[in-house]
């Protein structure tokens, strides 16, 4: 490993996220001598404007090296210590890669969040890779961050403070700026068609423990519904584009939940919009297309088609924030006997002024559905008018 020319070599550095990466190495190891990397994609040209699009040095080395060559891949890695791919999906074209990548005890990264493939990864190269010594860290980035290294860093607190991990560790997000790449769509695309084609892979896409063969730990809480937050006193969903196995269905005539035999997906478009003109007056705004399959082919109910949601905050004074937040439902449809019928359209508006007197502690005035609609989500059930509430919170 001593003789390798590079520490790392980022393989896909011409593509969306690919650049990130080579942007980042770019702009904080610039003048470190200490570490060397290169860049590697299918086109030199590309390779070469992508070098001096992001000010990376223009010495920076290139490699040329393409998914479909694996002559191609093992010159690369015979090159570096590790490699960074951000060529997805990985279940198309990260088979000889990672293949490669163990057999020579190369490191190993990426950011796939394909479950069944990774789990194909770690059955068919897992020994090799011990074997070789390579490390191979799939899912680096934003999916572990926050949760899988959130957790570490929150059950060593545990054990320090009060000498023992903590029975449970919620992860939550509260507010999340941008969409996913087009890569990213490409990963999703990629996942749902496999399975389709292969029933078998989605009792791993349901299994918590799918990356952990021959360990099972405890029950974990469902990923696939709407559940109710105790503890923060809100409502959480689960990931926008998830795809929905095991799905629990309404019969109309018995009124009682079923398992809906098959797949349920669910399919959409995300888009969002800030703007701040000033530190002190923010908008946002936000619109979703929801479409959900039944395995019959119909139209789920209670999922509105269209979804519009309108923010402005501003800060009056120092400690003062003035908020209103506004959702409208559009195409909404719930059973109407058996058949299925379109309910009313909906807008929501919601306000909240709220005073900090220190960074820990808050006093709020919360106002709900101040238009007072009159609006169902399922047929014949009722839903809060206008509300009011006052509260304190406290930080320690």
């Amino acid at each position: 490993m001593s003789s390798k020319k590079f520490d790392i070599v980022v393989y896909g550095a011409t593509g969306f996220t690919g650049q990130l990466v080579a942007e980042y190495l770019a702009a904080h190891y610039k003048d470190d001598k200490a570490l060397t990397w290169a860049m590697a994609g299918r086109s030199l040209d590309k390779l070469k404007s992508v070098r001096d699009a992001i000010g990376a040095p223009a010495d920076t080395p290139l490699i040329v090296a393409d998914a479909s060559d694996p002559a191609s891949l093992k010159a690369m890695i015979d090159q570096t210590k590790s490699v960074i791919t951000t060529v997805g999906p990985y279940l198309l074209y990260g088979n000889e890669l990672i293949a490669a990548c163990a057999a020579s005890g190369v490191d190993y990264f990426d950011l796939c969040g394909e479950v069944p493939w990774m789990r194909r990864m770690i059955d068919a190269h897992l020994a090799t890779a011990q074997k070789s010594g390579a490390r191979i860290m799939f899912s680096c980035g934003y999916d572990s961050i926050p949760f899988e290294l959130g957790t570490f860093f929150a059950q060593e607190e545990a054990k320090r403070v009060f000498g023992a991990p903590a029975p449970r560790v919620k992860g939550r997000i509260r507010e999340m700026r941008g969409t996913f790449s087009g890569g990213t769509a490409a990963s999703g695309k990629a996942i749902f068609d496999a399975a389709s084609k292969d029933p078998g892979l989605l009792a791993l896409l349901r299994d918590h423990f799918a990356l952990t063969p021959d360990f099972t730990g405890p029950k974990q809480p469902p990923g696939n519904k709407p559940i109710h937050d105790d503890d923060l006193q809100t409502w959480l969903t689960p990931f926008f584009m998830a795809n929905i196995n095991d799905f629990i269905g309404y019969d109309p005539v018995t009124y009682q939940n079923i398992q809906t035999n098959g797949v349920t997906r669910t399919r959409g478009v995300e888009m969002s919009l800030a703007y701040a003109p000033t530190s002190w007056l923010d908008f946002r705004g936000a619109y979703t297309y929801t479409k959900v399959t039944q395995p019959d082919g119909t139209r789920q109910v209670r999922v509105p088609r269209h979804v519009i949601g309108l923010s402005a905050s501003v800060q009056p004074a120092e400690r003062w924030t003035v908020s209103a937040t506004t959702k409208i439902a559009l195409d909404p449809v719930d059973f109407e006997g058996i058949d299925k019928a379109p309910l009313d359209n909906y807008v929501l508006l919601d306000a909240k002024i709220s005073y900090k007197p220190t960074d820990a502690t808050e006093v709020y005035v919360r106002g709900e559905n101040l238009l007072n609609q009159k609006y169902q989500v399922s047929r014949g059930y009722g839903t809060p008018g206008l509300g009011v509430f006052a509260g304190f919170k406290a930080t320690f």
